[in-house]
């Protein structure tokens, strides 16, 4: 088989070229075969010597371990030779980290989904007064241990601190958002979850809800 390699003055090129479905084309430059000696090679018949073992990376990284797993070599961590760093106006210590990726074996990772929901959500903004010790974190902790089912998001929109709400007081906006995956919510509910949490950010974070 290896001597039919680069044998394309075998090839029936006359019956090929006048076959309808490429008549016109032009295959010149496909079967062209350049000059050369008989005892010429024509096919790869001895592997390279690239040698790596004298590659720059052996000069450059004079600080180096390997990286094994399960008994294979995976890679090295090394460190940048400081004289060729010098050369590039670089006086930090560079590390390097190589992986071959092909010999690690990944563990498949646990993907969990949800599908969206059908329904459309709805959102509810409250504009509250705290003390300025109160912090974002607890008004939505709060939020969702009064509600985890159809509470989806809390979010803070606007701060403001002044004189006209006093001090060492600030107002936070906090946007709500509802959704159920199973049906479209009504507003008398989500009025109703609304006023809950109103009352309890006056009880427990002593918060004075403005009006909208």
């Amino acid at each position: 088989f290896n001597d039919l390699i680069g044998r394309s003055d075998l090839l029936d090129k006359q019956k090929g070229i006048e076959h309808w479905k490429i008549n016109g084309l032009d295959f010149s430059k496909i079967f062209y075969q350049p000059e050369m000696a008989n005892d010429a090679v024509k096919y790869n018949t001895e592997s390279q010597d690239h040698g790596l073992q004298n590659a720059l990376d052996n000069e450059l990284i004079n600080k180096s371990i390997s990286a094994i797993t399960n008994k294979n070599n995976i890679g090295f961590i090394g460190e940048l030779n400081s004289n060729y760093t010098k050369e590039f106006s670089v006086d930090d210590k560079i590390h390097l980290l190589n992986l071959d990726l092909d010999v690690i074996k990944f563990k498949s990772l646990n993907v969990k989904y949800q599908e969206s929901s059908k329904f459309p959500s709805s959102r509810r903004d409250l504009s509250m007064i705290l003390d300025d010790n109160i912090t974002f974190e607890a008004i939505k902790e709060l939020a969702f241990k009064l509600e985890n089912k159809i509470l989806k998001e809390v979010n803070l929109f606007d701060e403001f601190k002044g004189k006209n709400i006093g001090d060492d007081k600030k107002s936070f906006a906090v946007s709500f958002t509802f959704n159920d995956s199973k049906k479209t919510l009504t507003d008398k509910l989500i009025d109703k979850i609304m006023l809950k949490l109103s009352d309890k950010y006056k009880t427990d974070l002593g918060a004075v809800i403005r009006d909208k």
